[in-house]
């Protein structure tokens, strides 16, 4: 469903019916204009949304998480979250409204620079299609750090932004996969470059 502003009342009357009805998994998935992931044109997902104790899989995209309040998902294992702004203080939020969260999955994203997730239940963490953000800055650098962590699959395209692991002490499965088009110009050489210096990066952490 493309999110025009005029959908926004049919949008609050089915997510409060989920909200409100004993409903496990949500998934509402939008679509829009990737440069428009930060204002009016993204739909903010409402308030009741994030106190409820009866979802267990939740999946957003083309939404607005920045002005959520309190988190309190008590039975949430798994969250997917794509294509939207977030930031440091929003994802910690979540973890700690969270506590049995399993898997945490961000496709394509921006906004953040450091991912700590402590959370002893948070088993896997899939994060595709990192941003660096509607910039050109090439330097943006994204700290993960999952010290409970078991799996993690990191995706796409890693020239807009360069990965560091910090403490991935019980990982036991690692995906590393990242896609470069060398079909057009010298410029796209330095990205495949880029790539692969923060693939060797994220090698030697392992």
């Amino acid at each position: 469903m493309y999110y025009e502003p005029r959908f926004t009342s049919n949008l609050n009357l089915w997510t409060r019916f989920a909200g409100t009805n004993g409903t496990e998994e949500l998934h509402l998935e939008l679509d829009g204009l990737t440069d428009k992931l930060d204002g009016d044109d993204c739909y903010v997902l409402p308030q009741l949304l994030f106190a409820n104790s009866s979802f267990k899989e939740l999946r957003f995209s083309f939404c607005s998480l920045v002005s959520i309040g309190v988190v309190c998902w008590k039975s949430l294992k798994k969250l997917s979250i794509g294509y939207m702004k977030l930031s440091n203080d929003l994802i910690q939020n979540i973890l700690v409204g969270s506590l049995v969260l399993e898997i945490l999955e961000l496709d394509h994203f921006y906004g953040i620079n450091c991912l700590h997730v402590s959370n002893v239940s948070v088993k896997k963490l899939i994060l595709s299609q990192i941003w660096s953000g509607m910039t050109e800055d090439l330097n943006s650098e994204l700290e993960i750090s999952t010290p409970n962590l078991q799996s993690l699959e990191i995706l796409g395209c890693f020239e807009e932004v360069h990965c560091r692991l910090v403490d991935v002490t019980f990982l036991v499965e690692v995906t590393l996969e990242f896609d470069n088009d060398l079909r057009y110009n010298e410029e796209r050489i330095g990205c495949y470059e880029r790539s692969v210096n923060t693939l060797r990066g994220l090698l030697r952490a392992l």
